[in-house]
């Protein structure tokens, strides 16, 4: 497979990003404070991982930036992020920055990309080995329950479990899959 690599946005001539996320220092000839002229060597950028996501050191002027790669490979492959969108991560989650694994999408479909933890894992609702409800029955629990008429209490005596369990699913804190 052939990695593709592009600037970096704002540091064109500087780094470069692979469609794998890997990052790349461009050899290239720069000057010192002392007036000196020094001749760096190209060189694949370490990444490091911090709060879950892999990020490199970058730097341009003095100025020295840890970034995000998926960003980075991003912005470069695809563009600047547009209005309301954030980047995504795939089914092999954040780790891995390549371009196949990422895209733009808005915070609702990654909330809803993190709630399946991507690999269909997540275990909530029924798929939660020891419900005892189904999503018939937390609808219907939404739909009957009225204060003061059909209580807490009620529904939770007719389903079987307690009345802080339907509070939690009336207040949907609890089956918030569940429309």
């Amino acid at each position: 497979m052939d990695e593709k690599w592009l600037p970096v946005v704002g540091y064109e001539g500087l780094y470069e990003v692979s469609d794998l996320g890997r990052v790349w220092s461009v050899p290239r000839v720069v000057w010192r404070k002392n007036g000196t002229k020094q001749t760096v060597k190209g060189k694949m950028l370490s990444q490091f991982v911090r709060e879950g996501y892999p990020r490199v050191t970058i730097s341009k002027g003095g100025v020295y930036k840890a970034m995000h790669v998926h960003r980075l490979v991003l912005r470069a492959h695809r563009g600047e992020c547009p209005p309301g969108k954030q980047s995504l991560n795939g089914r092999s989650g954040p780790m891995d920055p390549a371009l196949t694994n990422l895209r733009w999408g808005t915070p609702a479909e990654n909330a809803y990309d993190r709630s399946l933890q991507r690999d269909d894992t997540e275990s909530y609702g029924e798929r939660q080995g020891s419900h005892k409800l189904t999503t018939a029955n937390v609808i219907d629990i939404r739909r009957r329950y009225v204060p003061h008429v059909v209580t807490e209490q009620m529904l939770g005596d007719e389903f079987g479990v307690t009345a802080a369990a339907i509070s939690l699913i009336i207040r949907r804190v609890n089956w918030k899959q569940v429309a």
